[in-house]
């Protein structure tokens, strides 16, 4: 594995030395790995024979300790610390990836995505869930001194790196740790594992498609019950295309869903909405049925 990384890499930094490469840069895990990163948490039990023990991580806590014998506590470094982190991330990824020139992007508020969820709402898992203490500061950072955009038109983060990469060709580098990039052809890196991907146009639409069947939880998208990301590449890896991809996926949620049309259909274009990636202005989901649907 690490000679195949190797390999990769050469062959990767070969292109970024023939021509300029602009690193587009996923902002938003950036600003939750690099505020965490500032945060500690331990946590305080009290045993059987009410002795108190400490632990690093929730995960190494016996199951058999009540709630109520369970205490956090969170140490916060200084916000100088976490902004530290950002520049020291940044200059690591320019530095091994050979980029030329770098863009950030942020999510905003709000996502067009939330008006097209009806099963379940778009991100609803992560309402209540704890965000960095010093998030408001990293992203106030990255925006006044670091160059970062937030897209118009309720985009996420994804869909200016997809968009960008579209306009970019082999100049533009998708720099993240989603998966739901790895739709849109182009070079890939994961600056947390150090791996470089290229995608080609075959590989973007297996990606999308294995998404629409098994969801995405991470986003609260639902996908059909029984289909995880592994059964969805094996049910659509032997696909000549992305017109037979899609009539597969059809009669995949129309089998799920009882024959009833109606509903196969909503689900599916639901799911596919929802995952879709934008890969140039004012596109759509809609957009790839239009194009690639036989009917």
């Amino acid at each position: 594995m690490t000679v195949l990384r190797s390999l990769a890499r050469a062959l990767f930094l070969r292109i970024t030395l023939t021509k300029m490469t602009v690193a587009l840069i996923d902002g938003d895990i950036l600003v939750y790995r690099c505020g965490f990163a500032a945060e500690k948490t331990h946590y305080l039990v009290y045993g059987p024979e009410s002795e108190i023990r400490t632990y690093e991580a929730h995960k190494d806590i016996p199951k058999d300790i009540p709630k109520e014998h369970i205490w956090s506590r969170k140490e916060v470094e200084p916000v100088e610390n976490a902004l530290q982190a950002v520049n020291t991330t940044l200059d690591a990824i320019l530095r091994n990836t050979n980029a030329d020139a770098y863009e950030i992007f942020l999510s905003g508020k709000r996502s067009f995505r939330e008006q097209l969820a009806f099963t379940k709402p778009y991100k609803g898992n992560r309402d209540g869930q704890s965000k960095p203490v010093h998030y408001t500061a990293i992203r106030e950072f990255l925006l006044k001194s670091r160059g970062a955009v937030i897209p118009d038109g309720d985009l996420e983060a994804d869909d200016a790196i997809g968009i960008r990469l579209g306009e970019l060709g082999n100049s533009g580098l998708a720099v993240s740790i989603d998966k739901d990039l790895l739709q849109i052809p182009g070079r890939h890196y994961n600056w947390v594992s150090g791996e470089y991907t290229t995608v080609s146009a075959r590989d973007g639409h297996l990606q999308l498609g294995s998404q629409v069947l098994s969801g995405d939880p991470t986003d609260n998208v639902p996908g059909l019950e029984g289909i995880g990301p592994v059964k969805a590449r094996k049910l659509l890896e032997d696909c000549s295309g992305p017109r037979e991809m899609l009539d597969r996926i059809r009669n995949v949620y129309l089998d799920h869903c009882g024959r009833d049309l109606e509903t196969a259909d909503r689900r599916f274009q639901e799911s596919l909405g929802l995952v879709y990636i934008l890969r140039s202005k004012g596109d759509s989901s809609t957009d790839y049925l239009r194009k690639y649907s036989a009917t």
